[in-house]
């Protein structure tokens, strides 16, 4: 059975008492982030394009994310 990483993502408003880590990504799940992003631009910007450019955001910054995690390993 492989092992499965949970990675933290941090939610804009880090340290608060209202939101703390949230923990939301498992590597056991078979979607790469290219595809999420691909799939907000189809799906989400037609509807909300602001939205979109969040999302493709946040999915960029956690694919820098586990790059320098996996140089560090």
């Amino acid at each position: 059975m492989a092992e499965k990483t949970t990675i933290p993502l941090l939610t804009p408003n880090e340290g608060s008492d209202d939101y703390s880590e949230v923990y939301l990504i498992h590597t056991s799940f078979n979607v790469s982030i290219p595809k999420l992003i691909h799939n907000v631009r189809d799906i989400v910007y037609p509807c909300n394009s602001n939205l979109a450019a969040l999302l493709e955001y946040m999915l960029r910054s956690l694919m820098d994310l586990l790059e320098r995690r996996r140089k560090e390993a």
